[in-house]
């Protein structure tokens, strides 16, 4: 499997690797958004090693360099393409020529600012990448646009909601692109009258037109016209509201949920040194930590059996370690913690390993204060329809209403309830809802997150049965003892609804009418191609809950591609590669943002007045030059003052080379378009 950090990766260096100039030393010039997508996959070391001798910042006063050339990898932005036109601008042009890359599709408009300046008689090279978007991990990608939920479900937004839809339709193709693939879009549609209503009809529409546009102008693309066909699902969150408020188990996500880890992956903790010194450190849980990676998606109960056989097996059979007590991993958290301190040899294992038993031992101690062993029972109980034991939930208000009047529980984890109470049984009645407040003391500003799930969709339902029994205490740590090892924990019951859908897919048993195709493929008795409209996102309600029909098209073969508009949770990211690593299948998922349970209900509390703004890209580790500098090499041998090219762009010099066999090279080039602009 491609990972796609390493695929983003190649692209950018074999970008740089592309321009060798005569003078062996290069300037990279970048903007905040370049940078950021940079810094994400490459690391300072693998951009000079490339005789990149400065890294600058567009926006910024530099010094020039006018017998050095100089690569721009920039954002097709008004703002950044006049700031390249400005350094040639001048009578002494900034550098001595351009090779310019821009990370996703130049608009006309923008390319004709740049072919009616100077600059263009300094440009060598002009391509599109088509990277514009973040590999958060190996298999999941992220547009880092938190303000998405805001533009597409919000009331107040909905002008600026086919802009958002168009924007994200342009960096989807970025993902296509870097994967190399064409693929059939299909998309979620759970309204079948009025499917073109729904965001993600809207959103699968407007990235097959640009697909279209993207091969047209790409007569190599894809590289392999004789593989596999693949699979493009476009889902928005509606598709499983219940996910991004059950309280997940798994490593990641519970940690994510429970302890405050900047970006999902920065985490502060406490850290003993070799003297018995406390001290606070950072650690960033990321891929390139081999122990993350191993553990991450397992259930804290396996996580902890990880560590704590690893650890032995690292140090040997240690008599200090004969004490650990298998039926109390809080117990032997704390065991491990104080042999690693007592043991200076292993001090480098200690480190190692310190982080994650402080994370491990931080989300036990949180998970007994909240007591979420009796609220997680009484979620997977809802969630599922059914108890531990299989039994179909007749009245869940018993189990639930002792919980939302106990004093002890946060607000936070009874809204919760509260809000999968309400997506669960549908339009629930407003006597209801009003006692479910009562009981559970909520906020005001809170209870907007209530009156907000409307905008998301919903089912209508009555609440009705006869009075179920009380439910029993879970066991954290165990399976249920009648079923298999392969059962989930009693308080992991409940399985995305993505990863049902992507599981379906992969068997052919996708609803074709729940997920149509945007186009019908060939040699299928899909359903026929929907049309296009331009009603109202909001006019049409969705349903969180619906009977599958067996689709007779041919199934997927090839890579298959999620995208979720609106938001991805850590449940959902460890289910897909759960369901990739089983099938052996390349499986990619992505959103506009991940989210944990608090920002989803502060999202929700929201909605109506949204006071948020993506985040502004900074340039990672990569040490941009924010002032007149001279070159990190002390005294590069670059050549005696080059040329500038002539007034007339070169050709042979602007088109790229031919296509390498690499497939996940640096780009590929500017459409059609642009050289009949230049006359050619």
């Amino acid at each position: 499997m491609s990972s796609l950090k390493d695929i983003l990766k190649n692209r950018f260096i074999n970008a740089v690797r592309s321009v060798q100039p005569s003078g062996k030393w290069k300037v990279l010039v970048l903007d905040a958004h370049s940078a950021h997508l940079l810094s994400n996959t490459c690391r300072m070391y693998d951009i000079l090693e490339e005789n990149v001798t400065l890294i600058e910042n567009v926006t910024n006063s530099r010094q020039p360099f006018p017998d050095m050339e100089a690569i721009y990898i920039l954002s097709p932005t008004t703002s950044s393409v006049s700031h390249l036109v400005n350094d040639f601008s001048k009578s002494t042009p900034m550098y001595a020529a351009a090779h310019v890359f821009f990370i996703s599709g130049l608009e006309d408009r923008i390319f004709d600012s740049i072919h009616n300046s100077r600059a263009k008689n300094y440009i060598k090279t002009l391509k599109e990448l088509y990277l514009d978007f973040i590999a958060f991990e190996s298999r999941v990608y992220t547009l880092e646009t938190p303000s998405s939920f805001f533009t597409l479900f919000s009331p107040t937004a909905t002008r600026q909601t086919s802009l958002e839809l168009q924007s994200i339709s342009k960096r989807l193709v970025s993902v296509c692109a870097s994967l190399d693939v064409n693929p059939t879009i299909r998309y979620y549609s759970p309204d079948v009258e009025t499917n073109q209503n729904i965001i993600s009809c809207k959103l699968g529409m407007l990235l097959q037109a640009e697909m279209d546009y993207f091969c047209k102008n790409q007569e190599s693309f894809p590289t392999n016209k004789n593989s596999a066909q693949s699979l493009f699902l476009v889902l928005d969150r509606t598709v499983d509201m219940k996910a991004p408020l059950i309280h997940e188990f798994t490593y990641q996500a519970m940690a994510n949920d429970l302890l405050k880890i900047e970006g999902g992956s920065k985490y502060r903790y406490k850290f003993t040194t070799g003297s018995d010194a406390i001290t606070d450190r950072d650690v960033i849980l990321n891929e390139n930590d081999d122990l993350w990676t191993e553990i991450r998606h397992k259930h804290i109960a396996g996580c902890i059996e990880q560590l704590i056989t690893n650890f032995k097996s690292l140090v040997g059979e240690n008599k200090a370690l004969g004490g650990l007590n298998s039926n109390n991993q809080t117990a032997n958290l704390r065991k491990l913690k104080d042999v690693m301190s007592s043991l200076p040899q292993f001090q480098e294992l200690k480190e190692k390993y310190s982080a994650h038993l402080s994370i491990a031992q931080e989300c036990m101690s949180i998970f007994d204060q909240r007591k979420l062993t009796e609220i997680a029972g009484v979620e997977q109980n809802m969630a599922t329809g059914t108890t531990a034991e299989g039994e179909p939930i007749k009245n869940i208000m018993i189990d639930m209403v002792p919980i939302l009047s106990d004093t002890e529980i946060s607000s936070d984890d009874k809204l919760r309830l509260i809000l999968l109470y309400m997506i669960t049984y549908g339009n629930v009645q407003s006597e209801d809802i009003r006692r479910l407040r009562m009981h559970a003391r909520i906020h005001e500003k809170d209870a907007e997150a209530m009156d907000n799930l409307t905008f998301l969709g919903g089912s209508p339902a009555n609440i009705t049965g006869a009075q179920e029994k009380p439910g029993r205490r879970f066991n954290f740590f165990s399976r249920k003892n009648e079923e298999p090892e392969d059962i989930p924990y009693e308080l992991s019951r409940y399985v995305p609804n993505i990863k049902k859908i992507v599981e379906n897919a992969i068997h052919n048993n996708l609803d074709s009418s729940l997920y149509p195709f945007v186009r019908k493929p060939e040699n299928t008795n899909a359903p026929v191609e929907p049309k296009f409209s331009t009603t109202s996102l909001r006019s049409a309600k969705g349903s969180w809950q619906r009977n599958s029909h067996q689709n007779v098209s041919t199934a997927p073969t090839g890579k298959i591609l999620i995208f979720v508009a609106g938001g991805l949770t850590y449940s959902e990211i460890r289910s897909i590669y759960e369901l990739a690593n089983a099938t052996n299948r390349e499986i990619y998922i992505g959103t506009t943002h991940i989210i944990t349970p608090t920002q989803f209900m502060q999202d929700l509390s929201n909605l109506r007045s949204p006071n948020v703004e993506d985040p502004i890209p900074d340039f990672g580790d990569l040490k941009i030059n924010t002032q007149s500098a001279t070159p990190v090499h002390s005294q590069p041998q670059h050549s005696a003052s080059l040329q500038p090219p002539t007034n007339k762009l070169d050709t042979s010099k602007l088109t790229p080379p031919s296509s390498p066999s690499n497939k996940s090279s640096y780009g590929k080039k500017a459409g059609k378009r642009f050289f009949s602009k230049f006359g050619f």
